[in-house]
Protein backbone atom coordinates (compact mmCIF):
# COMPACT_ATOMS: atom_id res chain seq x y z
CA UNK A 1 0.00 0.00 0.00
CA UNK A 2 1.16 3.49 -0.83
CA UNK A 3 -0.11 6.61 0.94
CA UNK A 4 0.12 10.18 -0.31
CA UNK A 5 -0.87 12.99 2.04
CA UNK A 6 -1.64 16.53 0.88
CA UNK A 7 -3.45 19.31 2.63
CA UNK A 8 -3.85 22.76 4.05
CA UNK A 9 -5.06 24.20 7.37
CA UNK A 10 -8.65 23.04 7.02
CA UNK A 11 -8.50 19.85 4.93
CA UNK A 12 -6.20 16.94 4.27
CA UNK A 13 -6.47 14.34 1.54
CA UNK A 14 -4.97 10.91 2.05
CA UNK A 15 -4.70 9.01 -1.23
CA UNK A 16 -4.35 5.25 -1.05
CA UNK A 17 -2.96 3.00 -3.77
CA UNK A 18 -2.72 -0.80 -3.73
CA UNK A 19 -3.99 -3.37 -1.25
CA UNK A 20 -5.76 -2.14 1.88
CA UNK A 21 -6.07 -5.07 4.26
CA UNK A 22 -5.77 -5.79 7.96
CA UNK A 23 -2.05 -6.26 7.49
CA UNK A 24 -1.45 -2.67 6.47
CA UNK A 25 -4.44 -0.70 7.80
CA UNK A 26 -2.37 0.60 10.71
CA UNK A 27 -0.42 2.99 8.46
CA UNK A 28 -3.64 4.52 7.15
CA UNK A 29 -5.16 4.62 10.64
CA UNK A 30 -2.13 6.54 11.95
CA UNK A 31 -2.14 8.98 9.02
CA UNK A 32 -5.86 9.60 9.39
CA UNK A 33 -5.69 10.06 13.17
CA UNK A 34 -2.87 12.58 12.78
CA UNK A 35 -4.78 14.47 10.11
CA UNK A 36 -7.93 14.56 12.23
CA UNK A 37 -6.02 16.07 15.14
CA UNK A 38 -4.58 18.81 12.92
CA UNK A 39 -7.45 19.60 10.56
CA UNK A 40 -11.21 19.65 10.53
CA UNK A 41 -11.92 17.68 7.36
CA UNK A 42 -10.28 14.54 6.10
CA UNK A 43 -10.77 13.13 2.63
CA UNK A 44 -9.76 9.59 1.76
CA UNK A 45 -9.14 9.12 -1.95
CA UNK A 46 -9.64 5.38 -2.34
CA UNK A 47 -9.68 5.28 -6.13
CA UNK A 48 -6.37 3.46 -6.30
CA UNK A 49 -7.30 0.69 -3.88
CA UNK A 50 -7.05 -2.69 -5.62
CA UNK A 51 -7.97 -5.09 -2.81
CA UNK A 52 -9.70 -4.83 0.57
CA UNK A 53 -10.82 -7.07 3.40
CA UNK A 54 -13.16 -6.65 6.35
CA UNK A 55 -10.63 -4.43 8.13
CA UNK A 56 -11.46 -1.58 5.74
CA UNK A 57 -15.02 -1.16 7.01
CA UNK A 58 -13.94 -1.03 10.64
CA UNK A 59 -11.20 1.45 9.81
CA UNK A 60 -13.55 3.79 7.97
CA UNK A 61 -16.08 3.73 10.81
CA UNK A 62 -13.28 4.45 13.29
CA UNK A 63 -11.85 7.35 11.28
CA UNK A 64 -15.33 8.82 10.78
CA UNK A 65 -15.96 8.71 14.54
CA UNK A 66 -12.57 10.33 15.25
CA UNK A 67 -13.27 13.13 12.79
CA UNK A 68 -16.74 13.80 14.17
CA UNK A 69 -15.45 13.79 17.76
CA UNK A 70 -13.09 16.62 16.74
CA UNK A 71 -15.91 18.56 15.06
CA UNK A 72 -14.83 17.55 11.56
CA UNK A 73 -15.95 15.03 9.01
CA UNK A 74 -14.73 12.27 6.73
CA UNK A 75 -15.28 12.30 2.99
CA UNK A 76 -14.58 9.27 0.80
CA UNK A 77 -13.50 10.31 -2.66
CA UNK A 78 -13.40 8.19 -5.82
CA UNK A 79 -13.89 4.80 -4.15
CA UNK A 80 -12.71 1.90 -6.28
CA UNK A 81 -15.07 -0.94 -7.17
CA UNK A 82 -13.73 -3.17 -4.38
CA UNK A 83 -14.20 -0.40 -1.79
CA UNK A 84 -17.78 0.19 -2.92
CA UNK A 85 -18.50 -3.53 -2.83
CA UNK A 86 -17.15 -3.87 0.72
CA UNK A 87 -19.24 -0.93 1.93
CA UNK A 88 -22.38 -2.19 0.18
CA UNK A 89 -21.94 -5.69 1.59
CA UNK A 90 -21.61 -4.23 5.09
CA UNK A 91 -24.65 -2.00 4.59
CA UNK A 92 -22.59 1.11 5.38
CA UNK A 93 -22.41 2.69 1.94
CA UNK A 94 -25.19 5.13 2.91
CA UNK A 95 -23.30 6.16 6.05
CA UNK A 96 -20.56 7.53 3.83
CA UNK A 97 -22.92 9.06 1.25
CA UNK A 98 -22.20 6.38 -1.33
CA UNK A 99 -25.54 4.58 -1.32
Amino acid sequence: MELTIEGNRTRVTVSVRGRLTGRNCEDLRAAAASAVEERRQIALDLGGVTEVDEALVGLLVEVRALAEAQGGNLVIESPSACVLEALRESGLDGLFGLG
